[in-house]
């Protein structure tokens, strides 16, 4: 930027003007002493190496102003980064600094001067000569901000070589005149420089010095152009928000690698689990430092693999992958190799982090497509591993599932569940069963965890999620609840009326919890069947108690727990958890994801700490999904009170699940009410 000055050659220029000027010599300064040394360095050693000792001498001299200029240079430079807003006074000082480097640098070229024309050989005078021409030439656009100042570094580093080239006499005056007259000629060349950067127009200078100006703005829109088609490029290519890939640019990119690389690849596509709840619950900013951290993290775990990184849209993610190394690349290999990448991936976004008093573990369900076994087009496979991506979550989330051929009958499975489910609920194909919850230091049997059980006459075993979301989608999920209320309420009567104390406990929705009416039909229904509200647990999942629907959730479950019934929050440390708000909510139990009681030390950690937490705030602590004896030994060190998984017994029917089970880490029987009397 140059600032249009008058024609008049003695106005000084304003504050923003000096400001400007000092920013031109500051950006010229280091160049310049660096070829100023450089050159130092050349002559000195070409006149030293004839034997002459003084060029050592003076280039040590010149060595140590060079140092001594770039440290005032850098102090200078460092103190104009930090100052947004610099007073006169101080930019004048610091042009005045920067001006006295180079009166000392064009001293100790005069000084050069007229030593080197002091030798004997014309052949070294005429070298000498040349180089300070050269630089007094060289020195015009250095010397533009300084309209007193350049005259004076021409003139000091000139008169000595004149005065020494006329002493000389014969051809040494001659020569001695040429450079009188060029030392003039470059004062004026200053002046004009001086006046172009002060005044910011063409005076119309006729030579050489317009020409290569006019060259650097050529230059210098080039550059400018490029710069902005680079800008246009990455917008149209690139996510503004993560600065991965969009759709367009991985297509460019997609298509590129097949044209130069190709071979076997890994599409993961990633969807982002509960992402809603923190969008909305915490807002827009909070959800975009999500979505950054998670591109980070996918570049960071990515790493030389990655062909391609990709935000497809929302919560939505592609990694386009090499499988690894060539033997990962064999067929038989590519896989094994793809899960590996997805375990990673997944693990590498899993990893809790805090936004604004929130704890959140971005987890992502995952497609995987192979490259070129599921398709040959972009369009195909990305369509593919989204597919998969889907059954993924439908799956439960924090996984990954590859695309195969059974996915294409899993969709038409969907398809049936949802033409079939309410007629299967007229029909009374879609039962309940019952999980045992046991006390880890007892062994009693504290409750029973119901769930739907759906035998379809063509499909076999259909999963609770898989029709629970088919009820929410059809806006029934009132009427079976209400149905399943009834039902299991009557069985926890017939269990209680022989003396069991243990809980029924029955998982509610949040569109379920929300319902109007909701707690007087639950206590109705207690009521009808002689039970009081401790009979009864409502277990709720802990993305249910996201803030956009804190306030109406809490006072549900506020009242239904000033009834007496116990509420239990479950799936906790999963998805989205406001930890300074926990303790106002109106919960007596927490039930840990399985993921962190089967998970790694670093799982364990969070685990260690969520439990001292609850205690703290005098909860219950559940494990669920236990599976395996070693599994539900760890649980019961870590001081957990109760546990549920397949370790104790499967869901089953009532009088199944009734029956006496074994406590393997205790190694002796529940005590359970007499399954016998309940069937009869």
């Amino acid at each position: 930027m140059m600032t249009a000055y008058s024609n008049r050659a003695h106005v000084l220029p304003d504050d923003d003007a000096q400001a400007t000027l000092l920013n031109v010599s500051l950006r010229n300064a280091i160049p310049g002493m660096f070829v100023n040394f450089v050159a130092s360095l050349g002559v000195g050693s070409l006149f030293g190496m004839h034997g002459y000792q003084w060029a050592w001498h003076w280039l040590a001299l010149v060595s140590v102003l060079t140092v001594i200029r770039v440290l005032v240079c850098m102090r200078i430079q460092g103190w104009a980064r930090h100052t947004s807003a610099p007073r006169p006074s101080a930019v004048r000082h610091a042009q005045n600094g920067l001006a006295i480097g180079l009166i000392s640098g064009s001293a100790c070229w005069g000084i050069f001067g007229w030593f080197a024309l002091s030798v004997p050989e014309p052949a070294l005078h005429y070298t000498a000569c040349i180089i300070l021409s050269a630089f007094t030439a060289g020195a015009i656009v250095t010397l533009s901000p300084y309209r007193l100042i350049g005259p004076a570094y021409i003139w000091l580093m000139m008169v000595p070589a004149l005065a020494r080239l006329f002493l000389n006499g014969g051809s040494d005056g001659l020569l001695g005149l040429l450079c009188l007259v060029f030392m003039f000629v470059m004062t004026l060349a200053h002046r004009a420089s001086a006046r172009v950067l002060r005044e910011s127009i063409d005076l119309g200078r006729q030579n050489s010095r317009l020409v290569e100006e006019m060259r650097r703005t050529n230059f210098y829109l080039e550059d400018r152009v490029a710069e902005r088609t680079r800008t246009l490029h990455e917008l149209a290519h690139r996510d503004q928000l993560t600065g991965l890939l969009n759709r367009r640019g991985l297509t460019v990119a997609f298509n590129a690698w097949i044209d130069n690389e190709g071979g076997p690849a890994v599409l993961l596509f990633l969807d982002l689990d509960h992402f809603k709840q923190i969008n909305d619950g915490l807002g827009h900013e909070a959800g975009d430092l999500v979505l950054s951290e998670v591109a980070r993290r996918l570049s960071q775990s990515c790493g030389e693999q990655a062909i391609a990184l990709a935000r497809w849209g929302g919560d939505e993610f592609i990694c386009l992958l090499r499988p690894g190394n060539m033997e990962d690349q064999r067929d038989g290999d590519l896989r094994g190799a793809a899960d590996r990448l997805a375990e990673s991936i997944a693990s590498a976004c899993a990893a809790p982090f805090h936004i604004g008093g929130a704890q959140c573990r971005p987890m992502a369900s995952i497609g995987v497509a192979l490259y070129p076994e599921c398709g040959a087009e972009l369009d195909q496979l990305v369509r593919r591993a989204d597919r998969a991506g889907g059954e993924a979550k439908r799956r439960g989330r924090g996984r990954f599932v590859h695309y195969d051929r059974s996915l294409s009958i899993a969709m038409q499975r969907q398809a049936t569940i949802f033409a079939d489910f309410e007629s299967a609920m007229a029909r009374g194909e879609i039962t309940v069963v019952y999980q045992p919850v046991v006390d880890t230091a007892k062994g009693l049997v504290t409750a029973y965890h119901s769930r739907l059980d759906w035998r379809h006459p063509e499909l076999g075993v259909v999963e609770p999620d898989e029709f629970i979301e088919v009820a929410e989608a059809n806006e029934v999920i009132g009427r079976v609840g209400h149905v399943v209320f009834d039902t299991t309420l009557a069985d926890a009567a017939a269990w209680r009326s022989l003396g069991s104390s243990a809980r029924l406990v029955v998982d509610v929705s949040i569109r379920q919890l929300l319902a109007e009416g909701f707690v007087d039909q639950t206590l109705s229904i207690l009521r009808k069947h002689g039970l009081g509200p401790s009979a009864l647990e409502i277990e709720v999942v802990a993305a249910a108690l996201a803030p956009q629907d804190e306030v109406g959730t809490i006072e549900v479950l506020q009242a239904l727990r000033g009834h007496g019934i116990v509420i239990t929050l479950s799936e906790f440390g999963s998805g989205f958890i406001r930890l300074a708000r926990l303790k106002d909510y109106p919960i007596d139990r927490l039930k840990i994801d399985p993921a962190l009681t089967a998970g790694d030390r670093q799982s364990k950690a969070v685990l260690e700490g969520l439990i001292h937490m609850a205690r703290h705030l005098d909860l219950e602590v559940i494990a669920s999904g236990i599976h395996t004896l070693d599994h539900a030994r760890a649980a019961v060190a870590l001081g957990i009170d109760a546990l549920q998984g397949d370790v104790i017994r499967h869901p089953a029917p009532l009088t199944a699940a009734l029956q006496p089970v074994t406590i393997p880490w205790l190694d002796a029987p529940s005590q359970t009410p007499d399954a016998s009397e309940i069937a009869a």
